[in-house]
C-alpha cells in the first residue's frame, strides 16, 4: 500500500510543470503499470500451466503403460494399443 501511495504522490504536478504536462506524464505512468502488471498475470499463468502439463504428461505415459489391471489400455484417439 506504501508503494502505491508514494506512485500517487507523483501524480500532482511537479514544480515548473503544467497540468497538461501532468495529465500526459501520469497517464503515460498509468498505462506502463497497467501493462506490467497484464505481463505479469500471464507470466505466472505461464508458470501455472508448464507446472500443470507434467503431471498431464505423466498420466498419459502412465495410461499406456501395459500395468493397468482394467484392461488394455487405450491411445488418445481410443483406439487400443
Amino acid at each position: 500500500m506504501c508503494l502505491l501511495s508514494a506512485w500517487l504522490w507523483e501524480a500532482w504536478p511537479q514544480e515548473g510543470e503544467t497540468f497538461t504536462q501532468a495529465q500526459q506524464r501520469f497517464q503515460t505512468q498509468t498505462t506502463e503499470a497497467g501493462l506490467s502488471l497484464f505481463s505479469d498475470f500471464f507470466l505466472v499463468a505461464m508458470g501455472v500451466c508448464m507446472t500443470a502439463a507434467l503431471p498431464a504428461a505423466f498420466m498419459v505415459w502412465r495410461g499406456r503403460d501395459g500395468d493397468n489391471p482394467d484392461g488394455p489400455s487405450q491411445g488418445i484417439r481410443g483406439e487400443g494399443d
